[in-house]
């Protein structure tokens, strides 16, 4: 019984490792060619008001040096605008002769599909990043707009509100304005700190251990989660001229199974998003038409294939016609770094352990089997954070939504990283080593707002 104990605590330890987001290491996000002070310091000059003194514009510039990605820190919140740290990133841009591609509007004769990766909270900057890429076109004269969404695990929730708004930019602001405000409950009923919730868990395991009919049930609720989806957006009132996909991993076999949105009702489509929520241990699986169904991210952490098939079908084009953007929740690579092995602790072990894991079912890997999979398809946007050490400034916990203040600094961050997304160069995206930090198309300068 001692050891089955300690066998609890060890897998109850290791749950909450797998829910926080604990930075490794800082890793390098740009070039040091752009921490040039001299061309900022000459950019700012030219922007800000003229009676900007010079002892001004040299803390301006050494606060961007502590916080190259981005201005947003609890002593000087949002020192910029949105629109002047644009500009201010568009004359960067141009003065190291930077260019992401050519903006262009929406093709009628083409279909465009946008992909959501999952991520617990992340799911508020995923909102943001929407709303920052639509800003970016609306701000160049061009239109932005999309005929699919597909969604996993958290990004199931914008795929599912997506399907009740004519355009984007309406969808983009509802979407907002849902994680701006959220409550604690729209993830779940867990207590915060989770390991408030650990007690529950363990309780229901020894039962189990000691009556094998017992039922094993979850460590938190969503039925609120639901509930509030449900009320925010009426699941009869779905538009026709859009569609979604909604991607759960179901039990028995481990497959995926997908939901889309032209051939199923609302009622269907709110069940499909909580079996792609339902996170192993931590929420209760689904029952959808005979089977059970869990996080869809366990298969994959964003569904870039079927969301490209479905393009198709809704639009009746061929794959030389889709469009696709991906936004997803993970840096550009796992938490690569010199492996310090004689340093690490058994934590740290378990956490290098999941990362390499996880690295196939998540972002940069899939749009690479995405892109050889569909070498006719255009592939337009990835948008991920810039970097783990973001995470100092985002909840701890990924169920934590009540942190009201890293939440909309979380928002912030995901609304300017949308404002400055590249173009994708679909070769070297191919030829991208996962510890190779060269990839110059999908570079991200910093931010001043």
């Amino acid at each position: 019984m001692r050891f089955l104990i300690l066998v609890l605590i060890f897998l109850g330890n290791h749950l909450l490792t797998c829910l926080e987001f604990l930075p490794w290491s800082s890793q390098p996000v740009y070039p040091l060619s752009l921490q040039n002070s001299e061309l900022l310091k000459s950019i700012l000059r030219e922007v800000l008001p003229q009676h900007t003194s010079e002892e001004d514009l040299d803390k301006y510039q050494a606060l961007w040096a502590v916080y190259p990605p981005y201005l947003i820190t609890q002593s000087y919140p949002d020192i910029f605008s949105e629109e002047l740290a644009l500009k201010i990133n568009t004359l960067i841009r141009e003065s190291l002769n930077i260019h992401d591609g050519i903006l262009e509007d929406k093709d009628p004769e083409k279909c465009y599909a946008l992909v959501l990766s999952g991520g617990s909270n992340r799911g508020a900057w995923e909102a943001a990043v929407v709303k920052g890429l639509i800003t970016r076109y609306k701000t160049s004269g061009k239109t932005i707009d999309w005929d699919v969404v597909s969604g996993v695990s958290v990004g199931a929730i914008g795929a599912y509100i997506s399907l009740f708004f004519e355009s984007a930019d309406e969808w983009s602001e509802k979407l907002w304005g849902y994680w701006w405000y959220a409550p604690q409950y729209t993830l779940s009923d867990c207590q915060l700190p989770i390991s408030k919730n650990i007690g529950k868990w363990f309780k229901m395991i020894l039962k189990k251990f000691i009556d094998p009919d017992a039922v094993f049930h979850y460590l938190c609720s969503i039925i609120g989660s639901k509930r509030r989806l449900e009320n925010y957006v009426p699941p009869k009132l779905k538009v026709t001229n859009k569609s979604i996909v909604i991607t759960a991993a179901r039990l028995e076999d481990g497959l995926s199974r997908s939901w889309f949105g032209w051939n199923s009702t609302g009622e269907e489509l709110l069940d499909a998003v909580f079996a792609s929520l339902a996170y192993p241990l931590v929420y209760q699986p689904v029952y959808i038409n005979g089977s059970y169904f869990m996080d869809g991210g366990i298969r994959a952490n964003a569904n870039l294939k079927d969301a490209i098939i479905h393009c198709m079908e809704f639009r009746n084009v061929t794959s030389d016609k889709v469009i696709v953007d991906y936004i997803e929740t993970q840096p550009l690579r796992p938490r690569w770094f010199p492996f310090p092995y004689n340093n690490m602790d058994i934590r740290g072990l378990i956490n290098r352990a999941f990362d390499i894991l996880h690295y196939n079912i998540r972002g940069f890997s899939k749009l690479q089997e995405a892109i050889e999979m569909f070498p006719n398809t255009t592939f337009r946007h990835f948008i991920n954070p810039m970097g783990w050490h973001e995470f100092q400034h985002w909840p701890t916990i990924a169920l934590d939504v009540s942190d009201r203040s890293k939440m909309q600094n979380m928002m912030k961050i995901g609304i300017s990283t949308g404002m400055k997304a590249g173009i994708l160069n679909k070769t070297q995206i191919l030829n991208y080593n996962r510890t190779n930090t060269r990839y110059y198309p999908l570079l991200k300068l910093p931010n001043l707002g």
